[in-house]
């Protein structure tokens, strides 16, 4: 899948639930690297939460159903999820998990 395509299918999913009241500002991909011996066509998706995150678990959990129910094609080029908080810090990241170094803000 177009690099470009899977960032513009999951910014509208993701600013669609911020304009439904949710949480997210900003999504963006980076190339998942498995030592360098490969291009592994996996990314991993970095989403910007403007809520308060009280648990790590459900809110990785939250957003990896929101992708397999409806981004299910998209959902198989991600290896990992990572959720920034609005101070650009780390605040949750799924390590053994599944999952998007393109950049498009919510408008």
């Amino acid at each position: 899948m177009d690099k470009k395509a899977l960032v513009g299918k999951l910014n509208n999913i993701f600013c669609q639930l911020g304009k439904e009241g949710k949480k997210y500002s900003e999504v963006w991909l980076e190339e998942t690297d498995f030592g360098g011996l490969y291009m592994s066509n996996k990314f991993t998706l970095n989403i910007r939460a403007l809520h308060q995150i009280n648990d790590c678990g459900e809110e990785i959990k939250d957003i990896v159903f929101l992708l397999y129910d409806k981004a299910n094609e998209e959902y198989s080029h991600i290896f990992e999820v990572v959720v920034y908080g609005a101070d650009d810090n780390i605040h949750c990241q799924s390590n053994e998990m599944m999952v998007y170094e393109d950049s498009k803000s919510c408008t």
